[in-house]
């Protein structure tokens, strides 16, 4: 939220040991990939070798992409990039920001590098989330978690980011804007979905890793062929390795659908963006998106 981050270090007591930058100023409801491009650029011109860490201020309501995105962007980093946010406003007397940003510097005095966030759930968990893995706030109750999620006083157990290398220098990145995020309900009417214009798909699968496959203008397998006949790779999943049990999924790989394993929709959404921004198409886009692991996604 605009001018939250002055109200922290007001509260914090000590704005002496902080480097202050505000390269964007948005309800994070507003966020778009842009948006992400612009704040990844901003931690890589600033981070110096007199900074210890990073701290990222953040809306909640897209936490878990705008985190996930700087988790993918900033593995040149070598340092700790901790995202805080706020369950409300920080001169709320609920607000849980100003713990989160407590905890946000102790993960910088304890962990060696990639992307985390901090987060007080309502139940006074205090937890820290490898941001690659993060998951959207649970609606009205307002929780985070995350696969690999662990206490602030269990930090020698997070989960440490896999830092394989991008397929491209190391340095500013650009994430796309032409990217299609879809996800399933009965009754979904893919004829109202033009795919042209599209630089790729992300559909979200049921947790059994099935999608309708059934009726003129329902069945994934239909607009899976559309898209492909427009140039436009559909990835579709989490798809777990045991899908192929379910009869609706035997003609995923016929209508050209790209399953993609091991990571949250929400995350092969950024990650496709990503690739997209950077010029990826065809098998480097699938091999980008599906099978590497740059910033530890994967919860295999």
């Amino acid at each position: 939220m605009p001018g939250q981050t002055r109200l922290l270090l007001q509260a914090y007591g000590d704005a002496d040991g902080f480097d202050v930058i505000e390269p964007l100023s948005l309800l994070s409801e507003n966020a778009r990939p842009a948006d992400w491009t612009a704040m990844a650029a901003a931690v890589t011109s600033a981070v110096g070798p007199q900074h210890a860490g990073v701290v990222v201020t953040h809306g909640t309501d897209t936490l878990s992409y705008g985190a996930t995105a700087l988790a993918f962007a900033l593995t040149h980093v070598q340092l700790p990039v901790v995202v805080v946010a706020s369950n409300r406003p920080l001169d709320h007397p609920e607000a849980n920001g100003h713990s989160n940003f407590r905890d946000a510097l102790e993960v910088i005095d304890t962990v060696p590098g990639g992307v985390y966030v901090t987060f007080r759930n309502p139940d006074g968990s205090r937890l820290v989330h490898a941001a690659a893995r993060l998951q959207p706030s649970t609606p009205l109750s307002h929780y985070v978690h995350s696969d690999g999620e662990v206490p602030i006083t269990g930090l020698d157990e997070l989960p440490r980011p896999r830092f394989e290398p991008p397929p491209w220098p190391a340095g500013p990145v650009e994430f796309g804007d032409r990217v299609l995020y879809l996800r399933p309900y009965p009754g979904l009417d893919y004829r109202a979905i033009d795919p042209a214009g599209f630089d790729a798909v992300v559909h979200e699968t049921y947790h059994s890793g099935t999608a309708c496959a059934v009726g003129a203008s329902t069945s994934v397998l239909d607009f899976a062929r559309r898209c492909g006949a427009a140039g436009v790779p559909v990835f579709l999943g989490p798809v777990p390795d045991d899908v192929a049990a379910y009869e609706s999924v035997t003609g995923f790989a016929a209508a050209g659908l790209i399953p993609f394993r091991w990571m949250r929709a929400e995350t092969a959404y950024v990650k496709t963006s990503l690739g997209t921004g950077m010029g990826l198409t065809g098998d480097a886009l699938t091999e980008f998106v599906c099978r590497r692991e740059i910033a530890g996604e994967f919860t295999r």
